[in-house]
C-alpha cells in the first residue's frame, strides 16, 4: 500500500509538470473518484491515468488504479502504455 501510494504521488507530480511534452497536448491526466453502494458492501475505487511523454500521434502514459471496500478488502494496479493513432485512409484510427 505504502509503495502504491508513493508511487500515485510521483506521477502526480510528473504529469503535473509536462515535462517532455509538446506545446500541442491532447491528453491532460484524468483522476476518476467512483463509489458503488450495495446491499452488502461498499466499493470505492480511485482511478489515474497521467501523460508522462505525449506527441500529436502518440502518448506514454501512467495507469494507477486503487479499488477498496467497507470489508477491508484492498486492490491496487499500476501500469504503463504507450498509445500511437495511425492514419488509415487520410482519417486518424
Amino acid at each position: 500500500m505504502r509503495t502504491f501510494l508513493i508511487l500515485f504521488f510521483i506521477t502526480l507530480i510528473l504529469s503535473a509538470g509536462h515535462a517532455f511534452a509538446s506545446e500541442e497536448n491532447n491528453y491532460s491526466p484524468q483522476l476518476d473518484i467512483t463509489t458503488k453502494l450495495g446491499n452488502n458492501r461498499v466499493i470505492a475505487t480511485i482511478e489515474l491515468m497521467a501523460p508522462l511523454m505525449q506527441l500529436t500521434d502518440r502518448m506514454l502514459f501512467t495507469d494507477l488504479r486503487i479499488v477498496a471496500s467497507d470489508q477491508e478488502e484492498f486492490e491496487g494496479n499500476a501500469g504503463i502504455g504507450y498509445r500511437k493513432v495511425y492514419e488509415i485512409m487520410g482519417e486518424d484510427a
